[in-house]
């Protein structure tokens, strides 16, 4: 064999050694590529929508996982997920997104901003008033003064945030988790009298005996009007009633209800109903001469309706009230029965047969010391048979625990409930003159520095947190904050559970317990 012949033999066999390696390669590593996500890098805002990522050259099933855990995806497991990240952040933060798959991983980073903005907002009255000269604070920014239209503005906030607002000697209000940038305000300053009404009156014809009863409401989304007059055996019932507006005006008809009263003054048959045109009102107008009629029912009308009232433990029922509406989206209704102090939670109440119409009931509780301890109303079909409520369970406060010493700025307070869908909070820390109100939808809240309105903490408060609901659905803060045309959101929670009137078709309010703490 010549030296020739010997060196072909040997790159023979070394390409055979290489190749064998190479085919002994991409075996173990199933024949493709490593594992690699896609993007690799991506910097988004907090509150931004989600992001898909993708796992290439996977073998057998990706596993997802992220860390930290701030934000979300949307699976653990397949060839890709989405990445959304938190509603909000303090500062720049990192993630790492990881997928693993036939013992390879790759991973993403993910660096995520703070979503920072201008905040134009404004503060009124329950009612709907502008308010002036308040003073506003969002932590971390200097303190600011509502104008003559009740506007406020913060440049450079990062989302999301709170707003704390001085409504008058040692009492605030915050609403804290917002994520609106134009957010209305509703505070308890200044008297729960509407800012906008208007005079509507008119006469009635068509009524029946002496004695019955006709009830007439103004109904509509932006106003309330309601009265109930004895019919006088004439045939024409005169009314005059003041409507309080949402807004600087109002559109909608009147409605009419007869009936027969039974021994408690409750309805008992129904013997007729009418409706007016409809036509706008608007503030400090006098709205004379809407006069109609009202049409009789061809036999008695209305059938027993059942109703049973369960209330959370501790407390026992203060009142309940039932009242026909005639239109989805009405704020008022027509009362037609009261009871007052009832002993047991059976009631049995009078419906009437008229397929367009609403029956809306509240209940309202009292605690041991006899004070409100909440409520609950609800709206069904007029045909409905029998209704069944259950006042719900007020939250579990869990901490500081009661008699806690040592609080101040940074304490975290907390609570818990198992209510789905989720309510909305009111947290009050008091110590008279000194009064604290926070709104939030959250579970847990951290206590802030008032120095920047020239208050401190000492001595001895209590606190306790309320749940509610004023809206089917969760509570969401930007809903609570959002303008309308139409009733706040705490119009709403009050006229429910204090006035026994309710605007809203469905809600409640469950007052808690209260506990205790001293400061330094």
């Amino acid at each position: 064999m010549n030296k020739i012949t010997v060196v072909r033999l040997i790159r023979l066999s070394l390409f055979g050694v290489v190749a064998l390696a190479f085919l002994f390669a991409i075996s173990a590593c199933g024949g493709q590529a490593p594992l690699k996500v896609s993007p690799e890098t991506l910097s988004v805002t907090a509150g931004d929508g989600p992001t898909t990522f993708t796992a290439g050259g996977a073998r057998g099933t990706v596993s997802w996982s992220l860390n930290p855990e701030l934000g979300t995806i949307s699976t653990t497991s397949g060839a890709s997920t989405q990445y959304t990240p938190p509603i909000g952040v303090q500062s720049t933060q990192t993630v790492t997104l990881t997928a693993s798959a036939g013992g390879q991983s790759a991973s993403a980073t993910i660096t995520v901003n703070p979503h920072i903005a201008n905040v134009s907002g404004v503060i009124r009255e329950p009612w709907g008033a502008p308010q002036a000269g308040l003073r506003v604070l969002i932590p971390g920014h200097g303190l600011v003064t509502s104008n003559a239209n009740g506007t406020f503005a913060v440049s450079n906030v990062i989302f999301p945030y709170q707003v704390i607002v001085e409504t008058g000697s040692h009492a605030y209000v915050a609403y804290a988790g917002l994520n609106r940038a134009d957010p209305t305000l509703i505070t308890n300053h200044g008297a729960f009298s509407s800012s906008y009404s208007a005079g509507i009156s008119g006469t009635v014809s068509g009524s029946g005996a002496s004695g019955r009863a006709v009830g007439i409401d103004y109904e509509s989304p932006g106003a309330m009007a309601t009265t109930n007059i004895d019919s006088d055996g004439s045939g024409n019932t005169n009314f005059d009633v003041t409507a309080s507006l949402a807004s600087d005006s109002a559109h909608g008809a009147l409605h009419a209800l007869e009936w027969t009263k039974d021994a408690d003054g409750n309805a008992k048959v129904f013997t007729a109903v009418g409706k007016s045109d409809a036509f706008t009102v608007a503030d400090g107008g006098d709205f004379a001469g809407k006069d109609f009629s009202l049409n009789p029912f061809t036999s008695p009308n209305g059938h027993e309706l059942s109703l049973t009232v369960t209330p959370y433990s501790g407390t026992a029922i203060y009142g309940v009230t039932a009242g026909v509406r005639f239109s989805e989206d009405s704020a008022g209704e027509i009362l037609t029965a009261t009871f007052s102090n009832p002993m047991t939670g059976a009631f049995t109440l009078t419906s009437p047969d008229i397929d367009e119409a609403l029956l809306s009931v509240s209940v309202l509780l009292k605690n041991g010391s006899g004070a409100l301890a909440g409520g609950a109303w609800f709206t069904v079909p007029t045909s409905s048979q029998a209704l069944a409520m259950t006042v719900p369970e007020p939250p579990t406060l869990s901490e500081p625990a009661n008699g806690a010493s040592g609080i101040g700025p940074g304490s975290r307070f907390a609570w818990s409930s198992n209510l789905n869908p989720a309510p909305g909070y009111f947290l009050t820390i008091k110590q008279s003159p000194f009064e604290f109100s926070v709104i939030t939808t959250a579970q847990s809240y951290e206590l802030p520095d008032l120095s920047a309105f020239g208050e401190s903490y000492s001595g001895s408060y209590d606190w306790g947190v309320t749940s509610f609901r004023a809206a089917p659905g969760a509570v969401q803060m930007d809903d609570l904050v959002t303008s309308s045309d139409s009733f706040s959101y705490m119009i709403k929670l009050v006229t429910g559970t204090i006035f026994g009137v309710p605007i809203s078709h469905s809600g409640f309010l469950a007052v808690g317990p209260t506990r205790s703490f001293t400061c330094p």
